[in-house]
C-alpha cells in the first residue's frame, strides 16, 4: 500500500508540477501502513505529520498532531480501520464528510487507500467540484462492488481496491497464516521466511536515463514497478459497461504485481543520490549478490 501511495504523489507530482519535498503529507492512521508510509517519505525527505488520536491517547511516543494542524496540510493519506461510535471514542464511519472537509482548509491532494466507508461519496463529489485544485486518489468505495461511477469519474486516479494487492504481500500474509497454524497446533515449523519471501525473484534490470534529475529518477524507478495510472486506465474502462461487474473482475482477476525489492537496478545509469534512496525504498541494484533459486 506504502509503495501505491508512493506512485501516486509521483503522478500528482509530475501532473502538476508539484517539489515533494516542499509540500506537506498528512497521514491519518500511524499503524502498520501509515508508519510503512511515513517511512517511505522519510527516505525521499517528504515532510509529513502523523495524526492518530487513539495511538496519540496510547503509549505511542511519536510525535503526533491535532486535527488543526492536521488542516494544513496540501496532502492527506487515510489508513485507518473502519469503527463506529459504538466502538470507538474516534469513529471513522463516515469521517471524511461535508464538515470534516471544509475543516481541511489547506487540503488539495486526498488519498483513501483504507476502507471505502470513511468517506461520504456524496460530500467528497461536492468538495472535488467546489474547487479545480481539489483532487482525490480513491482505491476503496462505499458499497463495494457497487460503486459509485460518477465518483470515479471525478477523482483524479480511481483504481479497484488493490493497493495491497503484492505476491509480496500475499506471501507475508500466507507465512503469517502458516506460523500461527503451526504454532496452535505444535507443529515443526519448516519456513524460513527470508527464503520463502525471495522465491521467483525477476530477472530483469531497471536501465534509467542518466540525465534524469534525482526526483524523475524515483519517479520512473518506481513506475516501472507499479504505475498507478494503469489501474486507472483499467477501472476508467468499465464506465460504459456493468461497473459492478468489471469492478469485481478487475479486483479477482488482478495481475502478479511485485514490490520494489522484487526488481534490480542498474546502478550505473542513477543519476547522483538517487542510489542510495532507491536502495533504501527497497530496490536492489544489478550488483547485488544475492541468490534467487
Amino acid at each position: 500500500v506504502a509503495e501505491y501511495i508512493l506512485s501516486g504523489l509521483l503522478v500528482v507530482a509530475e501532473k502538476y508540477d508539484i517539489d515533494l519535498r516542499t509540500t506537506k503529507v498528512g497521514i491519518v492512521g500511524a499503524g502498520n501502513v501509515g508508519t510503512a508510509v511515513s517511512e517511505r517519505l522519510d527516505i525521499i525527505g517528504i515532510p509529513y505529520v502523523l495524526y492518530d488520536p487513539p495511538l496519540q491517547q496510547g503509549s505511542d511516543q511519536r510525535e503526533m498532531v491535532d486535527e488543526e494542524e492536521l488542516s494544513t496540510c496540501e496532502f492527506i493519506t487515510f489508513h485507518v480501520p473502519l469503527t463506529t461510535a459504538k466502538e470507538s471514542q474516534w469513529p471513522t464511519d463516515q469521517m471524511v464528510d461535508a464538515s470534516f472537509l471544509t475543516k481541511m482548509s489547506s487540503m488539495k491532494y486526498l488519498i483513501n487507500s483504507s476502507r471505502g466507508h470513511i468517506i461520504n461519496g456524496e460530500a467528497l463529489k461536492n468538495w472535488l467540484d467546489s474547487d479545480s485544485q481539489h483532487q482525490a486518489i480513491i482505491d476503496v468505495w462505499e458499497k463495494e462492488p457497487f460503486i459509485d461511477s460518477d465518483l470515479v469519474k471525478k477523482c483524479l486516479l480511481s483504481t479497484p481496491h488493490i493497493a495491497g494487492h503484492t505476491r509480496e504481500g500475499k506471501n507475508r500474509g500466507t507465512i503469517m497464516n502458516y506460523h500461527a497454524f503451526c504454532k496452535h497446533f505444535e507443529y515443526e515449523d519448516k519456513i524460513d521466511d527470508d527464503t520463502f519471501l525471495k522465491r521467483d525473484m525477476p530477472t530483469d534490470i531497471i536501465h534509467l536515463q542518466q540525465e534524469q534529475s534525482y526526483m524523475r529518477a524515483l519517479a520512473s524507478a518506481v513506475w516501472h514497478v507499479y504505475d498507478i495510472r494503469d489501474d486507472d486506465k483499467a477501472l476508467r474502462g468499465g464506465l460504459n459497461k456493468d461497473m459492478t461487474k468489471h469492478f469485481d473482475r478487475l479486483r479477482k482477476g488482478y495481475k502478479v504485481r511485485r514490490e520494489f525489492s522484487a526488481h534490480r537496478l542498474d546502478p550505473v545509469s542513477l543519476p547522483d543520490g538517487s542510489r542510495q534512496t532507491l536502495t533504501e525504498l527497497g530496490f536492489r541494484t544489478s550488483g547485488d549478490q544475492e541468490s534467487h533459486s
